[in-house]
């Protein structure tokens, strides 16, 4: 567990910031986009009377579940602040730095959106 409250607040920052890039920047969109496409298929074929194009989705449970969790910040944030208290207890040495340095980009982020 963080020490300190200012510990606690970078880490809460940093979360956030690694929830924002999962599930909302443009530099990750490509990797969601790979996501919902191996999640959800659109299949065209005939229907059973032979007369009818018909297009049906087929739905991979695996990259579908993927892409449902990084579609909801709610739930990323779960399994992202799951990581970031994991990595904080057996890695802090370097670890601080990288949570000090997503907290930081969490501000400038939100600065940037009030401006």
């Amino acid at each position: 567990m963080p020490k300190t409250l200012i510990a606690l607040i970078v880490y809460m920052l940093a979360t956030y910031r690694l929830v924002i890039l999962a599930c909302r920047d443009k530099i990750t969109v490509g990797i969601r986009d790979f996501i919902r496409d191996h999640g959800y298929h659109t299949m065209t074929g005939r229907a059973l009377n032979g007369s009818e194009t018909t297009n049906v989705t087929v739905i991979n449970r695996f990259w579908s579940w993927l892409h449902d969790l990084i579609s909801c910040e709610w739930c990323t944030s779960i399994w992202i602040a799951t990581g970031v208290v994991v990595l904080q207890h057996y890695q802090q040495s370097w670890f601080q730095y990288i949570c000090f340095g997503l907290a930081l980009s969490s501000v400038a982020s939100v600065m940037s959106e009030k401006t």
